[in-house]
């Protein structure tokens, strides 16, 4: 009697646990089955930690007619880590984004032609490229390819801009300032950093293209000829750290921005004309 009751015992435990497993499988089927009928009517909800959730431009630069910008942008995942770079043009008017898919370059800055024909597009090993805008009917993406412009000799470039008429395009980073000829790659004039790591964040042509203006790593506005990089005038103005500079040559002005104020300096003079504080932070 007491090897029937064990057997009926354990007969009755092993029931009970293949119930239950049982119980399991068909709950596991249920939400299997409704999570199937959610994905074909809704579509698949759910996503990978490694897809881009947001994008953020790195730099903008628009065309002279001011109908096209050309923006570098950087995608960031779900887990807050960068997944990768690419480049997108904008139709301005038509409110049209063209993705370029050139994250194989990881692109940090671009530039657009004055004509909005071509884009220059510095990676993150310092090599710039050049690029055919896909404008007017022209493929786009892959059947675009970006070519070699020039190795600039920096890693990590800060400024990238073409000259108002489309002849030379300019290049900063921490070590080096350069101006080569658009499109040929010729370079037409180099200058090294004294110190590096306080290079300046902008740089801007004359309205003509003749003038170049930027700020040395001193903090001093320097004047120098655009083609044959001769120096014209240096301004000192001793302003550091700053986050950008603008500059109106007919009106022989330049504003210079820095945490937390704007100032305004006339050519020449050392003194600000005028200084306002901004109430929100700067970004540079």
């Amino acid at each position: 009697m007491r090897v029937i009751t064990k057997i009926d015992s354990a007969s009755r435990k092993t029931r009970r646990f293949f119930l239950l497993w049982a119980r399991q499988f068909c709950l596991i089927v249920l939400i299997t089955a409704a999570e199937g009928i959610v994905f074909c009517l809704m579509g698949f909800r759910y996503q990978s930690s490694l897809l881009p959730v947001a994008a953020c431009p790195t730099d903008l630069s628009i065309a002279r007619q001011g109908n096209y910008a050309a923006l570098s942008m950087r995608m960031t995942g779900s887990l807050g880590k960068e997944n990768w770079r690419d480049v997108v043009v904008i139709d301005l008017l038509r409110q049209d984004p063209v993705w370029l898919g050139v994250n194989y370059l990881s692109p940090h800055h671009v530039a657009i032609a004055p004509d909005a024909n071509s884009l220059a597009i510095a990676s993150g090993d310092g090599a710039i490229y050049s690029m055919p805008a896909p404008f007017n009917n022209s493929p786009a993406g892959g059947g675009r390819k970006a070519r070699l412009f020039v190795s600039s000799g920096e890693t990590d470039l800060s400024h990238l801009v073409f000259a108002p008429d489309g002849r030379s395009i300019a290049a900063m980073g921490q070590r080096l300032f350069s101006v080569w000829d658009w499109p040929t790659g010729r370079l037409l004039h180099q200058h090294q950093y004294k110190r590096t790591g306080l290079a300046a964040r902008s740089i801007i042509f004359s309205a003509d293209s003749r003038t170049i203006a930027s700020l040395d790593e001193n903090g001093d506005l320097w004047l120098c000829d655009a083609r044959s990089g001769a120096s014209i005038q240096v301004i000192a103005i001793n302003e550091t750290p700053h986050h950008d500079v603008v500059m109106n040559f007919e009106a022989q002005r330049v504003a210079i921005v820095r945490e937390p104020l704007i100032s305004v300096f006339s050519f020449g003079a050392e003194d600000a004309i005028w200084s306002a504080a901004c109430d929100s932070p700067i970004i540079g």
